[in-house]
């Protein structure tokens, strides 16, 4: 802030001639008035001088550049500074799993969320081999429900079977149908291994029936069965 009484140009090449203060004037930012040469504190809607508080503010700015802003697409974020990332549903539900096949292998750097799911899921599947044993005391010409209304798909694989002693036959049935190489099986005191045929017309589904049919029995007494299946 100046104050005077005069103001006096001096030049190069000698003193010039005083002016009057009452015909000065000044352009915005600055203003003239009673002597007073004045300039306001720069905001939002006026100019004016810089303070030192906001040269310091200016001065930490980042450098100008190219600067990632948003995100956009499967991923969404937005900016200034820290922002928190949304993946969209349809990222995992309606893209990465769509397609899902199981079938076992090793999984690599290079697979896909996808191929990684398929690849361990088919590995997770192939050890889902279960067992149903059984103690049938004096067995007769009978037919045994195994599984009632099986909760999901299995392949029968193979049928060990034995007779405390005399003798009986059995078959393996699928809703009263016979499950093929698993039928008409002569059953002693030496126990017997039977391998089922792995055609899909075998395989119970869900909601089928598994059972166990005897007949043609002997004296069997105490009947024996293990039952080996794999969930498909």
């Amino acid at each position: 802030m100046l104050k005077t009484g005069l103001l006096i140009l001096v030049l190069s090449f000698g003193l010039m001639a005083a002016t009057p203060p009452e015909l000065l004037t000044a352009s915005a930012p600055l203003s003239y008035s009673s002597g007073v040469l004045s300039i306001p504190l720069a905001d939002t809607d006026n100019d004016g001088y810089l303070s030192s508080t906001d040269w310091d503010t200016f001065n930490s700015k980042q450098a100008s550049g190219n600067y990632i802003t948003a995100l956009t697409g499967d991923v969404t974020a937005s900016g200034p500074g820290s922002a928190s990332a949304t993946i969209s549903a349809s990222t995992v539900t309606g893209k990465a799993l769509t397609g899902f096949s199981a079938s076992a292998g090793t999984v690599s750097a290079s697979d896909t969320i996808l191929q990684a799911f398929n690849k361990i899921y088919g590995w997770v599947t192939a050890l889902w081999v279960e067992e149903i044993s059984g103690h049938i005391r004096d067995a007769e010409d009978y037919t045994y429900v195994l599984v009632q209304k099986a909760r999901y798909a299995r392949q029968v694989d193979k049928i060990a079977l034995k007779c405390s002693s005399g003798t009986i036959t059995a078959a393996l049935q699928i809703d009263s149908t016979d499950i093929t190489t698993c039928t008409s099986i002569s059953v002693t005191s030496a126990e017997s291994d039977t391998t089922c045929d792995t055609g899909s017309s075998n395989d119970p589904a869900s909601e089928e029936t598994l059972t166990l049919v005897t007949t043609s029995n002997s004296s069997c007494g105490d009947l024996y069965f293990t039952i080996q299946t794999t969930r498909s």
